[in-house]
């Protein structure tokens, strides 16, 4: 491995794209699903899958993958995986409630921005944050 540790390694990669997703239309798609297949390419953060958590298998190649197996450090990366994939989810979430309710409702003009405002009040504030 060169001398190399695990981190500088991991280093290394963190800049390569770590999940390669593709589109794909379903005709039975949920009103969640519809909005991100619509809106993914203004916003990357809609495509992350709630479902679906990303296989360090994927990103991490065999040989470090072995080091990481026989050490800690494998636990430790495969809940910082898990964290960054909750976050995604979650940051889609919170985007979704803008397409699907906020903005709809502004347009409709049914409400007032007084009433809008103590519905999705901190709803920037919280996509801002993550």
């Amino acid at each position: 491995m060169g001398g190399n540790t695990i981190d500088e390694l991991l280093n290394q990669r963190a800049d390569s794209d770590i999940i390669n997703q593709q589109d794909s239309t379903n005709l039975n798609a949920s009103p969640s699903e519809l909005v991100t297949q619509q809106t993914t390419e203004d916003d990357s953060d809609l495509e992350a899958d709630a479902n679906t958590l990303p296989n360090l298998n994927e990103f991490i190649p065999n040989d470090i993958l072995q080091v990481l197996y026989q050490t800690r450090e494998w636990k430790f990366q495969t809940t910082i995986n898990e964290l960054i994939h909750t976050q995604r989810t979650h940051l889609k979430s919170l985007k979704i409630m803008v397409k699907c309710f906020r903005e709809p409702m502004e347009n409709f003009h049914g409400m007032s921005p007084v009433e809008l405002d103590c519905i999705f009040r901190n709803l920037d504030q919280l996509i801002n944050l993550h």
